[in-house]
């Protein structure tokens, strides 16, 4: 009887391991200990095991969306949300904040494109559900104010102005509303502030960011908005003092130090400016990458010569990233003309590492602009064989083939770089360039 029993039992764990309701939960859960435990990778792979147990599972697809935001891929996550939407309950918390996560994404999305009609319907109706379910819940009225601010900026660009205004006015209400649901949020907080000042309420605003940095002395944005209120108003001592209240309430951000930088650099303070980057190179260890920032700090003001000073000073201090810091090099004297120190610097690289795939591509590029087309197409397409996603190779080999007029070879280059990298302007002017060769005027107006 006794091995009856143990036979039934380890039947029925056998049963439990191959039922897909119980694996779905089970990875569910392993999933969001990972995702606890700030291990994303390890979560995303539970997740999807979940999904695979049952692709209708709703809770899955949520939380690996979460976890896709996590690691930064918002493109993976849009695709997720999207189910968890068609899946989840309406009015369960997980089911609100998928629609508020997708409807913010969207709204971003929104913002970069003309016809952007069919975007701004889809969060409607998502916010118009949020609503319904729950009038005074604080997600419907969020967003609800941040489609009012993109309706304020289309109008402002039409010329709408007083429409605009009004927009301005409906999204402050919405926030207001969002505040009273959830007090002290910082993100409405910040949405809230941020509407104030282009409404010119800056005291109010001020108030509000005050209160942000107040309860919360790592939150960065309170104090970047504070600067901001500062400058716009002209008092430089307080735009000046928060800044360094946010250096000493985060002391390892170097980002806070190189904008305190450039605000020293703005009110002609060069004795503190020298100071502070002096600061962050004397400490390594905090600021691994203060000779890296400081060149490129001085490169964005065009003082060329100090930015080579920095990164040649940076290959003494860290000898292991010699081929970056030449890289960096190349940058500033590619941008004032000096291609001949360039290609010096290029070949440098190619000395300590033959197999630099970008150092090889920019040989190729210096080989094009000599008229070496054969050469340089032949580095090139071993660039772009080794690093498909180098979007400058691409559009570099584009220009071999334009070269030796095999325009349909060139075109689908360019087109290749554009996938890679849309806002790339010398690729689309190249993309005109083959549509008029080729007669296709209307390709090239589009």
């Amino acid at each position: 009887m006794r091995y009856l029993v143990l036979a039934l039992v380890a039947l029925s764990l056998i049963s439990c391991n191959r039922d897909p309701n119980y694996l779905k939960q089970k990875y569910l859960q392993s999933g969001i200990k990972y995702y606890d435990g700030s291990r994303y990778k390890e979560a995303s792979i539970m997740f999807r095991k979940s999904i695979e147990a049952d692709r209708k599972f709703g809770p899955a697809y949520y939380h690996l969306a979460l976890t896709y935001l996590k690691q930064g891929t918002v493109a993976n996550a849009v695709p997720a949300l999207r189910r968890s939407h068609e899946l989840l309950k309406p009015g369960t918390e997980d089911a609100d904040d998928t629609d508020l996560k997708l409807s913010e994404i969207i709204i971003i999305a929104a913002q970069a494109q003309q016809n952007n009609e069919g975007l701004l319907k889809e969060v409607q109706q998502m916010v118009d559900g949020l609503l319904k379910r729950n009038p005074n819940g604080w997600q419907g009225h969020k967003l609800s104010g941040d489609l009012a601010m993109l309706a304020t900026a289309r109008l402002y660009r039409a010329g709408q102005v007083e429409d605009a205004k009004k927009q301005i006015g409906t999204a402050i209400s919405e926030y207001r509303l969002a505040m009273t649901a959830k007090p002290g949020d910082p993100v409405i907080t910040l949405a809230l502030g941020r509407t104030l000042v282009v409404d010119g309420e800056a005291a109010e605003a001020e108030t509000l960011f005050k209160s942000m940095v107040q309860k919360d002395k790592t939150n960065l944005n309170g104090y970047y908005e504070l600067y901001r209120v500062y400058l716009g108003q002209r008092k430089i001592p307080e735009a000046e003092s928060i800044l360094k209240s946010a250096i000493q309430n985060n002391p390892k951000d170097p980002q806070l130090r190189l904008t305190l930088a450039q605000f020293y650099f703005g009110t002609n303070k060069r004795t503190e400016l020298i100071a502070l980057l002096n600061q962050m190179r004397g400490d390594l260890k905090q600021f691994p990458d203060a000779y890296f920032q400081s060149g490129d700090f001085f490169l964005r003001v065009n003082s060329v010569d100090e930015a080579i000073k920095q990164y040649e000073e940076g290959i003494q201090k860290d000898p292991s990233r010699k081929n970056t810091y030449l890289k960096h090099e190349i940058e500033a004297y590619v941008r004032t003309g000096k291609t001949n120190l360039a290609y010096d610097k290029n070949e440098l690289i190619l000395k300590n590492d033959p197999k630099d795939p970008e150092a090889r591509g920019l040989r190729a590029t210096f080989m094009l602009d000599r008229g070496d087309i054969n050469t340089a197409m032949g580095e090139l397409q071993s660039v772009v064989t080794a690093k498909p996603n180098n979007f400058v190779a691409r559009f570099n080999l584009g220009r071999a083939h334009f070269a030796r007029g095999e325009y349909e070879q060139a075109r689908q280059e360019f087109d290749a770089a554009i996938q890679l990298r849309p806002d790339y302007l010398p690729a689309r002017l190249a993309q005109i360039q083959v549509a008029m060769l080729r007669g296709n005027n209307d390709a090239a107006l589009h």
